[in-house]
């Protein structure tokens, strides 16, 4: 792979039909980092050209597809079909639209998708990111996947074919590199970050509830820990009597069950399903409470390997964290000074986060004022792009 750093002209790439950056996008969290990579490309001095799918397709695929594929089966399978028979119409589309008119291209990585071949084929450096082992990943995970063998084979052929590869966690980039045999030298590790233009501290926003308030923002997955954190409140508020309350705001398979949860526990007063907010509202949905939480958990007994934007966003709000100890966690929270740290999975080390955070309360403020600061300082998505180009040229000469 060839690339120059006067190179200033970036295809932006992705195939996924459901995977939009429309408002009205069923899934936020895809949408929130094409954005903000597009921006901290933008910022640092490019210009980006896109190329969504999912921007073109008929909006009740983003809207509404999910709902659908999440019954597996034949649905599955007819959309493993869809995306096979599509993928060279797209990869065709996207030359054609494209070609001559970027220097670089990045894309991300959806199942039987690679846009960015005949761009690495023609001697423009192709970045491929992949935020999570895609063949695994939506077979167990989201029940969206019958063809699965194909699928990984498209997939590592995808990861040797590219010029390098981005993964958001060292955990994501171990599978990689074990299960798929791709050459560790190729692969870069650059977590998820924050558009901290879009989220910024915010004064006298209203708030759902007066009482101390945990806010939940994103898709609600069974992965995300939200019967947990229903549980964990539900023990300190019987145990310790601490009036906790708190706000999810999000849609996914697992929210009626948690409303449910919420009412069986005697919470349904205190706590607020908002459902799919905007993203232009998240930012005063989230300044609106007083810590922010991430539970990500281990699923189908793998590491968690996921890099939760929520965390960045939270921060970059000026909130202290409550999240289980995931590696972005770890690496982002200092124990009791930008928020609070527990073991995966765990309700007991959740409820004793929770209580610490309360008596904590009067602290808050200066505790994300400082997690503020270590956003400002290194995880904003322009970050993240100068990451990415300066790791360009050193993987090419790695691999040359």
């Amino acid at each position: 792979m060839t690339a120059e750093f006067g190179a200033r002209r970036l295809g932006y790439l992705s195939g996924a039909p459901r995977v939009s950056t429309r408002r009205d996008a069923e899934i936020g969290g895809p949408r929130s980092h094409i954005l903000g990579v597009m921006s901290g490309f933008e910022h640092i001095g490019w210009s980006v050209q896109p190329f969504i799918i999912g921007d073109r397709s008929p909006g009740v695929v983003a809207r509404d597809a999910g709902k659908l594929l999440r019954k597996g089966g034949q649905w599955a399978l007819l959309a493993d079909m869809a995306r096979i028979g599509l993928a060279l119409v797209n990869t065709r589309a996207a030359w054609r639209a494209l070609a001559g008119r970027v220097d670089w291209v990045y894309e991300r990585y959806s199942v039987f998708q690679a846009l960015g071949r005949p761009f690495a084929r023609a001697g423009i450096p192709w970045i491929l990111e992949t935020n999570e082992m895609q063949s695994e990943e939506a077979r167990v995970d989201r029940n969206s996947l019958v063809l699965t063998s194909l699928a990984r084979r498209h997939e590592r052929q995808a990861y040797l074919d590219c010029g390098m590869l981005v993964c958001v966690s060292n955990p994501l980039k171990e599978l990689v590199t074990q299960r798929l045999n791709v050459p560790a030298e190729k692969v870069v590790v650059v977590p998820n970050g924050v558009d901290t233009d879009f989220f910024q501290p915010l004064v006298d926003t209203p708030r759902t509830f007066e009482g101390f308030t945990i806010v939940y923002s994103g898709g609600l997955e069974p992965w995300q820990g939200i019967d947990l954190l229903l549980r964990s409140i539900h023990a300190v508020r019987a145990e310790d009597g601490l009036p906790l309350h708190a706000v999810i705001a999000g849609d996914g398979p697992v929210r009626r069950n948690c409303e449910r949860l919420a009412a069986d526990l005697g919470l349904a007063e205190y706590v607020r399903f908002l459902g799919t907010v905007s993203r232009e509202a998240i930012p005063g949905v989230i300044a609106g409470a007083d810590v922010g939480y991430s539970g990500h958990t281990d699923s189908q007994g793998r590491a968690v390997f996921r890099s939760p934007l929520k965390l960045y966003e939270y921060m970059a709000m000026a909130k202290p964290i409550i999240s289980s100890n995931v590696a972005d966690a770890v690496e982002l929270v200092v124990n009791g000074e930008t928020g609070y740290l527990f073991d995966a999975g765990s309700t007991d080390g959740l409820s004793n986060a929770l209580r610490r955070a309360y008596v904590a309360r009067d602290r808050l403020p200066a505790m994300g004022a400082r997690a503020r600061q270590i956003i400002e300082h290194g995880h904003s998505w322009t970050a993240r792009c100068r990451t990415i180009v300066d790791s360009v040229q050193r993987v090419a000469l790695q691999l040359s």
